[in-house]
């Protein structure tokens, strides 16, 4: 998980946390009078400001949605090779290593996750069915040489990748 996720995703549990303890505290403001007694009069004097309370509800509920935008949208990585740049969508790259799975083992519902990492090489980690060694072998070396053909068919991508399984 990223740093910006993790934060975000803290922040989000405060929040939740703080909208149960009003809803407890209003549960709660029910059985003792003296205390209802005193929040309608904190609430009937003139010297609070409530504008600012709202505008500062307001703009706490802005931050959150706009860290919900910037966490749930796409995320696109440049794939730099020579002098050429591509800016790629990680699906893209997920869906075109899907579909070669896909049509290789068609009867099984392989989890697949790929990524990019800073030095801009393809990272695919998956989970392979139970072959026999020459048959997992052989499957592996054809694997790679049809996912060098369709990353550069469809992305131009030349560079090695790597590529992590495990046998299940």
């Amino acid at each position: 998980m990223k740093t910006g996720n993790l934060l975000f995703s803290a922040v989000q549990f405060l929040f939740v946390v703080l909208i149960m303890l009003l809803g407890v505290f209003f549960i709660g403001l029910q059985h003792t009078p003296n205390l209802r007694n005193l929040v309608a009069e904190l609430l009937s004097q003139q010297a609070i400001a409530f504008s600012s309370i709202g505008c500062l509800i307001l703009g706490c509920g802005a931050l959150l949605l706009y860290g919900f935008y910037t966490m749930h949208r796409g995320w696109y990585y440049t794939l730099k090779m020579g002098s050429n740049a591509v800016l790629v969508d990680l699906p893209v790259i997920q869906g075109i290593v899907r579909e070669y799975w896909k049509a290789v083992f068609p009867e099984q519902d392989l989890s697949i996750e790929v990524s990019v990492n800073k030095d801009q090489k393809i990272e695919m980690f998956m989970e392979l069915p139970l072959l026999p060694q020459e048959k997992q072998l052989k499957t592996l070396e054809k694997a790679e040489l049809d996912l060098c053909h369709l990353l550069y068919q469809h992305l131009g991508y030349r560079r090695e990748f790597s590529l992590s399984i495990l046998v299940k």
